[in-house]
């Protein structure tokens, strides 16, 4: 079906009645930039920046969106289309603003991973690589017109990345690389696909594949996760290469000028010669795009959407609370505050960080107090809503007052643990009486 594309600011307080999320936004996995946008999706949801007026916009299902949790993401200049497909394997595209649903996959009866790993568009086409195999997206009629299962016997096969050299349509699997002639009218045939051969580990997984300057690009997995390797061929062979010095690789694509690979240092822009000439470094990058006046976006899952946009490096991250692991909340006056933490059923430690998180004047600000684990409880004194205690299961009481912390164990308070020497304060519950003890 069709709806509107509202994609609306969302500043200031809400009206009675109304609800919000409030969710983070520092943990990226994708960024794929439009002619005048750049999307991020992250942990907690979608966001994107205009690139015109340097405006921050989160967007969800209030604004129009099928689902949350995106898994796939990608824009076509030339259809002028961005492609959502989620984690549920529902899908929308976005042209203008109008947003065209496409459920089929979602709602299709297919055992097995359903999961859409990457979109790759061609002509008036796309294809989605899923946890099946190939599905052929007609963008001229919006609707799936072709399924390929090119595992052996045609049997599902996990495709993770899809290119073409306009003769053949290539597979990054994981059992080898596999190719079709794009003309052949029998690609729904499997025994229209061959493996390549004559690449080191042929069989092994292939994680991304990406065709750029007469040149295939592919990425073998670890099977480990110690060294992933990266092979080029120009039409002699395959080759090392010899640039690839990260340990994994996380995404290779050709964005016009350049090909970026990303890998667990950063992107790395490859160009036509096959030389690296540009880098952004973060801790844990991984996805990134270009945008049409050649700055780089870098989605990195805990820095935000980092990018070099006027020559320096900065990062965006809409405001919102550090974590969706919330296990205590209490407010006083206008300021709401929650806890991190969490046990097993059986009352083990979960050992989530100590974080105070605030919510006050419209803004989020997380408080981590170090070598403490799962706040669970909380309590206000009623005399200052910036006076707060915390309870920890195993760690003690902290007390907040200001920007000082106060943490009480043993040493320190008559409070004792459960098993002597060890950190086993454990504090499930606190309250405060109307006079503050």
């Amino acid at each position: 079906g069709l709806s509107a594309w509202l994609g609306t600011s969302l500043h200031g307080q809400i009206t009675l009645g109304q609800w919000r999320t409030h969710l983070p936004y520092k943990y990226c996995n994708i960024a794929e930039a439009t002619n005048n946008r750049v999307f991020c999706s992250t942990t907690g949801g979608l966001f994107y920046y205009q690139l015109e007026d340097n405006s921050v916009v989160k967007v969800s299902k209030i604004d129009g969106l099928s689902d949350n949790g995106i898994a796939a993401m990608r824009w076509s200049g030339d259809l002028e289309t961005l492609i959502m497909a989620y984690q549920n394997s529902n899908i929308d595209l976005i042209r203008e603003n109008v947003i065209v649903n496409l459920p089929d996959i979602m709602k299709k009866q297919i055992p097995g991973d359903k999961y859409i790993y990457d979109i790759y568009y061609l002509g008036q086409d796309a294809y989605l690589s899923t946890g099946f195999g190939i599905v052929l997206l007609n963008l001229e009629k919006d609707e799936i017109s072709e399924t390929y299962y090119i595992g052996d016997n045609g049997e599902a096969l996990k495709v993770n990345q899809v290119t073409s050299d306009d003769t053949y349509l290539y597979a990054a699997t994981d059992k080898g690389i596999r190719r079709g002639l794009i003309d052949d009218p029998f690609l729904v045939d499997f025994n229209a696909w061959e493996t390549i051969s004559d690449i080191p580990n042929a069989n092994g997984a292939f994680s991304a594949i990406a065709y750029f300057n007469n040149t295939l690009y592919t990425a073998l997995s670890d099977p480990s996760g110690v060294q992933d390797r990266l092979y080029y061929n120009s039409g002699n062979g395959w080759n090392p290469y010899s640039y690839f010095t990260g340990k994994l690789c996380h995404e290779l694509l050709n964005q016009g000028d350049y090909l970026s690979l990303v890998d667990n240092k950063g992107v790395h822009l490859i160009n036509p010669d096959g030389l690296i000439i540009k880098e952004m470094f973060s801790d844990n990058p991984l996805s990134s795009s270009l945008d049409d006046n050649g700055s780089l976006w870098l989605a990195d899952f805990g820095d935000g959407l980092l990018t070099n946009e006027g020559g320096s490096m900065w990062s965006i991250i809409p405001n919102g609370p550090n974590t969706t692991s919330v296990h205590g909340m209490e407010a006083s006056g206008n300021v709401l505050y929650s806890v991190q933490g969490g046990v097993t059923g059986s009352w083990a430690n979960q050992y989530l960080k100590g974080y105070l998180e605030t919510f006050s004047g419209e803004q989020w600000e997380s408080k981590l107090v170090e070598d403490v684990r799962d706040l669970l409880s909380l309590a206000i004194d009623p005399a200052d809503p910036f006076h707060v205690f915390a309870g920890s299961w195993g760690y003690g009481l902290l007390e907040f007052k200001g920007q000082e912390v106060i943490r009480y164990t043993e040493e320190n308070s008559s409070l004792q643990t459960i098993i002597a020497g060890g950190d086993f304060i454990r504090i499930g519950g606190i309250a405060l009486d109307p006079v503050g003890n």
